[in-house]
């Protein structure tokens, strides 16, 4: 059921996508800047998003597409958090069984010191 549209693991921000707009620039009256009701000189931005004139199917379509993305975005970030906890179980395993080897020759030298000991002691008898 996975669509693989990419396969490169790059994430794409659904927010910076859009669809184009059926109108031109010039037919719509809408400036990005509108004078500040308190002062003509100053400019700001709108307060509101301005209305798109996409169809309900245009704006399903629309959120569909954004949710493919942010879903590959979800699985590309699980693969790789994935991939990184399999390299550390690796190393902690490495590293397990490094220290397990020098407990097991610490016991072998302890143990062999302690015979040597026993024996000093009872040539010393």
């Amino acid at each position: 059921m996975r669509q693989s549209t990419s396969t490169s693991s790059s994430f794409v921000d659904p927010s910076s996508l859009s669809l184009p707009s059926p109108l031109s620039e010039a037919s719509s009256p809408q400036s990005p800047e509108v004078a500040s009701p308190s002062t003509s000189t100053t400019l700001a931005p709108p307060r509101k998003r301005a209305r798109t004139d996409a169809s309900p199917e245009e704006k399903r379509e629309a959120r569909a597409h954004r949710n493919r993305i942010a879903a590959q975005n979800s699985r590309d970030r699980r693969k790789v958090q994935f991939t990184q906890l399999e390299e550390k179980v690796r190393a902690l395993t490495q590293e397990n069984e490094q220290l397990r080897a020098e407990l097991q020759r610490e016991r072998e030298r302890r143990d062999g010191a302690e015979k040597e000991r026993e024996n000093a002691e009872l040539k010393e008898r």
